[in-house]
């Protein structure tokens, strides 16, 4: 695309052409430059690319290690019948997937099972958007685009705001029987960085989102996305930007039971 672009004397709608002329097979493509930072251009080939296999995938391969003996060709299952528990976690934007997951009914599988006891979502207050026409799987969103859309609460609430039903991120699964304890935890980069307060108070505001009874909420102040390293620097220049040292895995190291455990993370 860059020799493309000087060979187009540097104009990107120009060397764009060039370059989609070259490609092969269905593709979706959005091209920014720093010489335009006002411009992006789009352009795709065939039908939107697929998405949001990963959920399907994730939930067959936990089910497959939980009670398969072996997969459809014959390959052996290597911890078959030693799985008594199988919990996910997920970290910010894979912690998104695992809210996403649930949200979509993806912890039962093809047989109806639940495929996961417990999940973990650290740090992660909405859920990728995979699920649609093309997906936008990544990104700090605003309140309409797609990610942020609700509801982004575990249990039943109004969204007056944008004219949505009660409804929570647990709907689909209390049908099926099938949700899993849930653990979350969050700082306060993810409640001024990341529009984290919805889930708390939904989008009118006016009062606190009750939790269900499966659902545990860690709140940690101060600190960063993902916590800090520790300990403390007295450099001048640490000090005129210090970060929170604040470490969080040592506040949240889980205490798991004796007996078969099988982990799966996302």
């Amino acid at each position: 695309m860059r020799q493309l672009a000087q060979e187009s004397r540097g104009t990107a709608k120009i060397a764009v052409l060039k370059t989609v002329a070259l490609l092969k097979g269905t593709y979706g493509l959005a091209i920014v430059s720093p010489r335009n930072p006002g411009l992006v251009i789009g352009a795709r080939l065939g039908s939107p690319l697929v998405l949001g296999i990963g959920f399907a995938a994730f939930r067959d391969v936990g089910s497959f290690f939980r009670n398969a003996a072996q997969d459809e060709v014959g390959t052996p299952n290597p911890i078959a019948n030693g799985v008594s528990w199988a919990i996910t976690r997920g970290v910010s934007q894979s912690g998104n997937f695992l809210r996403a997951l649930i949200h979509l009914d993806f912890n039962q599988d093809e047989a109806g099972r639940q495929v996961y006891d417990g999940a973990w979502p650290i740090i992660a207050g909405r859920r990728i958007a995979l699920n649609i026409r093309f997906a936008m799987p990544d990104g700090v969103l605003k309140l309409y685009e797609p990610g942020s859309e609700g509801p982004q609460w575990w249990t039943p609430w109004a969204d007056p705001i944008r004219g949505l039903p009660a409804a929570g991120i647990l709907d689909r699964c209390t049908a099926s029987h099938t949700c899993p304890k849930i653990i979350e935890h969050f700082g306060s980069a993810e409640v001024w960085g990341l529009k984290l307060t919805p889930e708390w108070v939904g989008t009118t505001g006016d009062a606190d989102i009750p939790l269900p009874d499966n659902v545990r909420r860690y709140y940690i102040p101060s600190t960063q996305h993902g916590g800090g390293k520790g300990g403390f620097s007295t450099t001048r220049l640490a000090t005129a930007r210090a970060r929170s040292p604040t470490i969080r895995c040592p506040i949240l190291k889980p205490r798991m039971p004796s007996g078969r455990i099988s982990a799966i993370g996302s």
